[in-house]
Parts: C-alpha cells; structure tokens; sequence
C-alpha cells in the first residue's frame, strides 16, 4: 500500500484506501478474503485517527474484530432475503462496528456500542442457538461461555428485544418441529424422533406446547400436510 509492505494473519483485519496508488495484494496462501466498502467521510468523522490505521493490521482475536467478521458473515449469507429498511440497518450496525474497531472514543463509541455492537451480539447469539436447536446441551451457561458474556446479559439482550432467552428457543423448536412435520421426506419418522429432532427431549411438553402454539397435536399437522400433497 504506497510502498508501505503489509502481512495480514488468517483471521486479521487491515483497513485500506483505494484512492492510494500503487496499491495491489499478494495472497502466499490458499483461503479467501472479503472486503467491506466503508463511507470515508463518516468514517473520519467518527473516528478521526482512521487515516493512521491505513495499511496496518487489526488482530481478529480482539473481540470486537471477530464480532464484526461473524455479523459480516451473518449479513452475507442472509442478504437476499432482507428487506430494503433490513439491510440499511446491518450496514449501519457494521459501520458502528468498524468504529468500535479501529478505536473511536466517547459519544459514538457510546451510540456505537448501543445500536450495532449490540445489534451483533443479539443476532449472533440467535445463530448460535439455531445451530444447536436439537442440542439437549444448549442452555444459557454454555452460551454465556462461549460468548463470553454473563448469562443475565444475554436475558438482558433478549429482554430488550421484546423477548426473553427460554421464550425464544421454545418458539425456534415449535417452528423447526412444524417444518419437520410438513416435510414429505419425514414422514414415516415417528413423532417423537421429530421431537427430538426438533430439541425436545420432554414429549409430553412437546404435545402440549405444540398443541397451544399452532392449535393442532402433532399428528393433526402431518394428516393436514399428507392431505394438501
């Protein structure tokens, strides 16, 4: 980058400028690489010393960096099915991530902090939890460690958004077990297995709960699907 030699780390950050000439990129190992296009002019005035940080390199390890990547990566895989008002707010929580990133103090630190870094955590954590749906494993304690955060924050976080933890994951298992009903694929799976499937490891909650949701047993919702096929 201008002459200024730079080695980036699997997994490292490093911000550059493409109004630099002479600027190119050498990649000596096998992976791939993603570039985020940040609003120079918003990017300064939030975080002034953004111009010193060109061509140096920001660890991934450092935990808002690896947050930023993750949500990167969320935003990636569900762009094409968010709304235009969906996908204006990921970018703006990206944005007030790269800030926290490169080290921006005070007022937008603060806001930063409240809207994207936020905003982040929440739908990080709601991956995670998506991913282990049929873990009898998955509780608060092993999120709160993976993510490195107390348990009563993430019922904070989820609080905040209209919803709490226990309430969440019933209702992602409910879904999950529905879909899994509906499928013609699973069909002779007996309905416990799809309990099981789905994260319930108590069947009778799952009759009740799945009953009070959907307003249907089980059975109820795989005659209706075999009928409408």
């Amino acid at each position: 980058m201008g002459r200024r030699p730079l080695e980036v780390a699997a997994g490292d950050v490093t911000i550059g400028d493409p109004s630099i000439k002479g600027a190119h990129i050498t990649q000596t190992t096998y992976g791939n690489f993603q570039t985020a296009l940040l609003p120079r002019k918003a990017l300064l005035r939030a975080c002034p010393n953004a111009e010193d940080l060109i061509a140096q390199s920001i660890p991934g390890a450092n935990p808002i960096t690896s947050m930023f990547l993750r949500y990167y990566d969320l935003a990636h895989t569900y762009a094409d099915k968010l709304a235009s008002a969906e996908l204006d707010a990921v970018s703006q929580h990206l944005f007030d991530l790269s800030v926290l990133m490169i080290g921006a103090r005070g007022d937008v630190a603060e806001q930063a902090r409240m809207c994207g870094l936020s905003a982040a955590r929440l739908e990080t954590l709601k991956s995670d939890i998506l991913a282990q749906l049929d873990n009898p494993a998955l509780s608060l304690t092993v999120l709160s460690a993976a993510h490195r955060i107390s348990p009563r924050t993430i019922q904070l976080m989820f609080e905040q958004a209209g919803i709490t933890y226990s309430g969440f994951v019933l209702e992602q298992r409910l879904l999950r077990a529905e879909r899994l009903l509906r499928n013609p694929n699973l069909r002779t799976r007996k309905i416990i297995e799809i309990a099981h499937l789905a994260g319930f490891h108590d069947v009778s909650y799952f009759h009740r709960a799945f009953r009070r949701r959907f307003g249907r047993t089980p059975d109820d919702v795989r005659k209706l699907s075999g009928e409408m096929g």
